[in-house]
Protein backbone atom coordinates (compact mmCIF):
# COMPACT_ATOMS: atom_id res chain seq x y z
CA UNK A 1 0.00 0.00 0.00
CA UNK A 2 2.57 2.15 0.42
CA UNK A 3 4.52 1.76 -2.52
CA UNK A 4 1.38 2.50 -4.01
CA UNK A 5 1.39 5.40 -2.33
CA UNK A 6 4.58 6.35 -2.99
CA UNK A 7 4.33 5.40 -6.78
CA UNK A 8 1.17 7.73 -7.11
CA UNK A 9 3.53 11.17 -5.51
CA UNK A 10 5.98 10.36 -7.94
CA UNK A 11 3.62 10.94 -10.45
CA UNK A 12 2.27 13.97 -8.84
CA UNK A 13 5.64 15.69 -8.26
CA UNK A 14 7.30 14.73 -11.69
CA UNK A 15 4.40 16.15 -13.79
CA UNK A 16 5.89 18.15 -16.60
CA UNK A 17 4.19 21.16 -15.99
CA UNK A 18 3.19 21.36 -12.65
CA UNK A 19 5.04 18.95 -10.49
CA UNK A 20 7.42 21.68 -8.93
CA UNK A 21 4.86 23.66 -7.95
CA UNK A 22 3.17 21.09 -6.32
CA UNK A 23 6.38 19.68 -4.17
CA UNK A 24 6.19 22.99 -2.57
CA UNK A 25 3.02 22.86 -0.89
CA UNK A 26 4.67 19.33 1.42
CA UNK A 27 6.73 19.88 4.14
CA UNK A 28 9.63 17.01 2.81
CA UNK A 29 9.90 19.48 -0.24
CA UNK A 30 13.62 20.18 0.49
CA UNK A 31 14.83 16.63 0.31
CA UNK A 32 15.30 16.15 -3.61
CA UNK A 33 18.08 14.11 -3.74
CA UNK A 34 15.95 11.67 -1.31
CA UNK A 35 12.64 12.65 -2.04
CA UNK A 36 11.30 9.34 -3.39
CA UNK A 37 12.85 7.14 -0.35
CA UNK A 38 12.24 9.39 2.31
CA UNK A 39 10.38 8.37 6.01
CA UNK A 40 8.32 11.59 5.41
CA UNK A 41 7.28 11.45 2.11
CA UNK A 42 6.55 7.30 2.74
CA UNK A 43 4.53 8.37 5.67
CA UNK A 44 2.40 10.50 3.60
CA UNK A 45 1.62 8.17 1.04
CA UNK A 46 0.52 5.42 3.56
CA UNK A 47 -1.51 7.93 5.32
CA UNK A 48 -3.26 8.81 1.79
CA UNK A 49 -3.71 5.32 0.91
CA UNK A 50 -4.97 4.24 4.10
CA UNK A 51 -7.46 7.53 3.98
CA UNK A 52 -8.70 6.39 0.40
CA UNK A 53 -9.40 3.10 1.80
CA UNK A 54 -11.53 3.89 4.61
CA UNK A 55 -13.18 6.83 2.57
CA UNK A 56 -14.18 3.90 0.13
CA UNK A 57 -14.89 1.32 2.98
CA UNK A 58 -17.08 3.90 4.36
CA UNK A 59 -19.01 4.91 1.25
CA UNK A 60 -22.38 3.29 2.32
CA UNK A 61 -22.51 6.07 5.12
CA UNK A 62 -22.62 9.47 2.49
CA UNK A 63 -23.36 11.75 5.53
CA UNK A 64 -19.72 10.63 7.23
CA UNK A 65 -17.56 10.41 4.17
CA UNK A 66 -19.20 13.85 3.27
CA UNK A 67 -18.11 15.30 6.82
CA UNK A 68 -14.75 13.36 7.32
CA UNK A 69 -14.20 15.01 3.30
CA UNK A 70 -14.75 18.39 4.23
CA UNK A 71 -12.72 18.55 7.34
CA UNK A 72 -9.93 17.23 5.35
CA UNK A 73 -10.23 19.26 3.11
CA UNK A 74 -10.40 22.21 5.60
CA UNK A 75 -7.09 20.70 7.07
CA UNK A 76 -5.61 20.87 3.77
CA UNK A 77 -6.60 24.36 3.51
CA UNK A 78 -3.78 25.29 5.89
CA UNK A 79 -1.44 23.45 4.09
CA UNK A 80 -1.79 25.83 1.42
CA UNK A 81 -3.81 23.55 -1.11
CA UNK A 82 -6.07 26.08 -2.12
CA UNK A 83 -6.28 25.46 -5.72
CA UNK A 84 -9.10 23.26 -7.52
CA UNK A 85 -6.01 22.07 -9.88
CA UNK A 86 -4.17 20.93 -6.94
CA UNK A 87 -7.74 18.30 -6.76
CA UNK A 88 -7.23 17.75 -10.42
CA UNK A 89 -3.54 17.24 -10.47
CA UNK A 90 -3.82 14.92 -7.40
CA UNK A 91 -6.69 12.68 -9.42
CA UNK A 92 -4.61 12.42 -12.65
CA UNK A 93 -1.88 11.07 -10.48
CA UNK A 94 -4.05 8.50 -8.68
CA UNK A 95 -5.83 7.32 -11.53
CA UNK A 96 -2.30 7.23 -13.90
CA UNK A 97 -1.12 5.51 -11.28
CA UNK A 98 -3.95 2.66 -10.70
CA UNK A 99 -3.57 2.47 -14.40
CA UNK A 100 -0.22 1.10 -14.00
CA UNK A 101 -0.27 -0.80 -10.62
CA UNK A 102 0.67 -4.70 -10.84
CA UNK A 103 -1.63 -5.20 -7.84
CA UNK A 104 -4.80 -3.94 -9.36
CA UNK A 105 -6.19 -3.99 -12.64
CA UNK A 106 -8.80 -2.28 -13.49
CA UNK A 107 -11.42 -2.47 -16.63
CA UNK A 108 -13.38 1.06 -17.93
CA UNK A 109 -16.38 0.59 -15.49
CA UNK A 110 -13.94 0.53 -12.53
CA UNK A 111 -11.68 2.97 -14.10
CA UNK A 112 -14.57 5.36 -14.35
CA UNK A 113 -16.13 4.71 -10.49
CA UNK A 114 -12.62 5.88 -9.30
CA UNK A 115 -12.25 8.61 -11.57
CA UNK A 116 -16.25 9.90 -10.39
CA UNK A 117 -15.45 8.82 -6.77
CA UNK A 118 -12.31 11.25 -7.32
CA UNK A 119 -14.52 13.94 -8.20
CA UNK A 120 -16.39 13.05 -5.20
CA UNK A 121 -13.40 13.73 -2.99
CA UNK A 122 -12.47 16.48 -4.60
CA UNK A 123 -15.76 18.23 -4.74
CA UNK A 124 -16.60 17.49 -0.86
CA UNK A 125 -13.03 18.56 0.33
CA UNK A 126 -13.66 21.59 -1.73
CA UNK A 127 -16.84 22.39 0.06
CA UNK A 128 -14.49 22.09 3.05
CA UNK A 129 -12.53 25.02 2.20
CA UNK A 130 -15.32 27.00 1.03
CA UNK A 131 -17.45 26.72 4.62
CA UNK A 132 -14.25 27.58 6.38
CA UNK A 133 -12.92 30.41 3.88
CA UNK A 134 -16.15 31.99 3.99
CA UNK A 135 -17.49 31.32 7.58
CA UNK A 136 -16.34 34.49 8.62
CA UNK A 137 -18.04 36.59 5.57
CA UNK A 138 -14.89 37.17 4.01
CA UNK A 139 -13.88 35.89 0.64
CA UNK A 140 -10.06 35.54 1.40
CA UNK A 141 -9.31 32.33 -0.06
CA UNK A 142 -9.44 32.11 -3.74
CA UNK A 143 -10.48 29.13 -6.02
CA UNK A 144 -12.97 27.50 -3.43
CA UNK A 145 -15.73 25.53 -5.02
CA UNK A 146 -19.58 26.42 -3.55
Amino acid sequence: RMATGVLMFRKLFTHEEHGSHVLRLFPFRNQARTLFVSAHLKLHARLFVDTMTTLVANLHDLEKVERDLRSLGKRHLTYGVVLPEHFTLMGDALIATLDESDAVTLDKDERDAWIETWGFIAKEMQRGRSWFCHADGSSSCQGVVK
